[in-house]
């Protein structure tokens, strides 16, 4: 410290520490603490001891801390590098990235590469020149690449998929998670997973993977399944039902998920969405028709359905006998396939008069004056029948004679 001393001291005095002990002089800044150091020459009498004071700062040398390392993923948030060294390490310090360029400090996954970041300190006061390096190494794994297929990947329903996960198998180790588009979910299966679909839709399908580092990635498949209805063989006809005036029906299969048809018509077959049939008119029939489909998937449906042709059909006694022995006792004209609604029977006596009449197709005439109890005379007696058959807008008007007896 003695080389230290302002003017020109005398040699031999001694020294003290900044806690009054004794000193020897030579002052090593890694054992010894800084603060106000006291040379002193002692004098000969009369003269005073001669004293004088040696102020030491110790200036701390540079620390970039301690090495550190972080592991990141590639969609991770910016890291500060600075919070990854260890030991208290002093701010203000520069960066320098892998390949020797200057960095910020601040690592972006996806940006900047993998590798080791130094950190470097430059000393301050006593400590100017000197320097003190950290690193931290960093790695970014790999993003999953995440992919899956669809087995089959449309159908009819019930539709049954198999989903079968084709990711690397490097980035499996974590959750695998499904989203089935239906409300259905699965966190486990990262092999393959089995899934019913129960109604028609269009299903967008999603895979998440957490790779054994913890990296998460996800892939969405668009439109990944297409579950339809299952084929219906309902159809329907016009006219319906078939009468003598319009006795060719057009069948029409209703279902427009159905591809292929099979008609079964009287012993006819035809393969068309459409098709026509001539029933015969003679006579009221009821024609068991079938059809069998099937969709672009091989689903099937068969119905049968009865098609009614309706043939008008009147039956007019031409006597009766309304003497209350059960036999014969009313006049009842038999129709069939006519409009209950437009029903009109009259009756008439020789002279024209009207005996009877009724809009009621259940009601035929007793033999009396608007069904007395009395009968009318013996005799011949006009009938008038109105009816409208079952598919036509023309009312049929027919006459006849009916004989009351007693």
């Amino acid at each position: 410290l003695f080389d230290f001393l302002g003017g020109s001291p005398t040699v031999g005095g001694t020294w003290t520490a900044p806690d009054g002990s004794p000193f020897d002089g030579s002052f090593d800044p890694a054992a010894d603490d800084g603060g106000l150091y006291t040379y002193t020459v002692d004098a000969i009498a009369p003269c005073l001891d001669a004293n004088s004071a040696l102020s030491i700062t110790l200036d701390a040398p540079p620390f970039a801390g301690n090495d550190g390392s972080v592991e990141l993923c590639p969609n991770a948030d910016p890291e500060v590098l600075f919070t990854e060294l260890l030991g208290g390490p002093d701010a203000g310090g520069a960066w320098v990235q892998p390949d020797g360029a200057p960095h910020s400090g601040t690592f972006e996954p996806g940006e900047n590469a993998n590798g080791s970041y130094a950190y470097i300190v430059q000393g301050q006061g006593g400590c100017t020149g000197l320097t003190d390096t950290a690193t931290v190494v960093v790695t970014v794994f790999p993003r999953p690449v995440v992919s899956f297929i669809v087995e089959p990947d449309s159908g009819c329903l019930p539709l049954e998929v198999r989903f079968i996960n084709t990711t690397d198998p490097q980035f499996i180790g974590g959750a695998c998670v499904w989203d089935l588009g239906d409300g259905s979910s699965d966190l486990q299966a990262c092999d393959t997973l089995d899934h019913v679909y129960e109604e028609a839709d269009h299903y967008n399908v999603v895979l998440e993977i957490t790779s054994p580092q913890g990296c998460t990635e996800r892939y969405v498949k668009e439109g990944a399944v297409l579950a339809e209805p299952a084929p219906t063989a309902a159809f329907s006809w016009t006219p319906d039902p078939a009468t003598e005036e319009a006795p060719t029906v057009l069948l029409s299969a209703d279902d427009p998920y159905a591809s292929v048809f099979r008609w079964a018509i009287a012993g006819d077959s035809s393969a068309q969405r459409q098709v026509s049939h001539t029933f015969p008119s003679i006579f009221s029939s009821s024609n068991e028709v079938c059809l069998h489909v099937a969709d672009r998937y091989g689903c099937m449906d068969s119905l049968c359905q009865v098609v009614e042709m309706v043939v008008p059909l009147v039956y007019v006694p031409n006597a009766f006998s309304p003497n209350g022995d059960g036999v014969n006792d009313i006049f009842f004209p038999r129709i069939s396939g006519v409009v209950p609604e437009d029903h009109q029977l009259f009756v008439f006596d020789r002279w024209g008069q009207q005996v009877f009449y009724s809009t009621d197709p259940t009601e035929g005439w007793t033999g009396g004056k608007g069904n007395a109890e009395e009968p009318l005379p013996q005799g011949v007696y006009v009938w008038r029948l109105l009816e409208r058959p079952v598919g036509s807008s023309d009312v049929r008007d027919t006459f006849g004679t009916v004989t009351l007896l007693k």
